[in-house]
């Protein structure tokens, strides 16, 4: 038991990265300027919408996952990619290992890595990697996609296929 101030300040120490959403019923300015001071992204007041609240969260964790993608490193338990260097690492037998990736390869990654969770469609991938103007089959992605997933060796599970529609990047 103790202070949602205290609580905060700790999660802060531990978990710089979590964020961290304060809902309270204080209303005080000065209240509202410790939580923020402890390290609270938002500060929410009782009574609140929960849609008000769902927006927040959403919009936290977007402008989080954009921050990520732009950073040179990317980095997941199983899989770190250096953009700035072009190079991917990843776990072999609980070591990080260098993985040599074409510049294609590299390219698909990354574009996964920017949509964590997300499906992505192959036609969408088609697009956005190869071009509008190419025409390359959808089933040629596939390919790719299969040659990038025995590079990562135990981290190819990261690369899901959703059945009929692309894949989704899970690290």
């Amino acid at each position: 038991d103790g202070s949602g101030l205290e609580l905060c300040s700790q999660v802060q120490l531990d978990s710089p990265e979590l964020p961290i959403f304060l809902l309270t019923a204080s209303s005080e300015l000065s209240e509202k300027v410790m939580g923020f001071s402890a390290g609270a992204d938002d500060y929410i007041t009782k009574p609140f919408d929960p849609l008000e609240l769902k927006a927040r969260v959403e919009a936290k964790l977007k402008k989080q996952q954009i921050l990520k993608f732009n950073q040179d490193v990317m980095a997941w338990p199983s899989i770190k990619i250096n953009k700035s260097s072009q190079t991917v690492e990843v776990i072999n037998g609980g070591d990080f290992i260098t993985t040599e990736l074409t510049a294609l390869e590299f390219k698909i990654l990354t574009y996964f890595a920017s949509r964590v969770n997300q499906v992505v469609k192959r036609d969408d991938m088609l697009d956005e990697i190869w071009g509008k103007d190419v025409h390359v089959y959808s089933r040629s992605v596939d390919t790719h996609v299969s040659k990038l997933r025995k590079k990562l060796g135990e981290a190819a599970d990261t690369i899901e296929s959703v059945h009929g529609v692309g894949y989704k990047f899970t690290p």
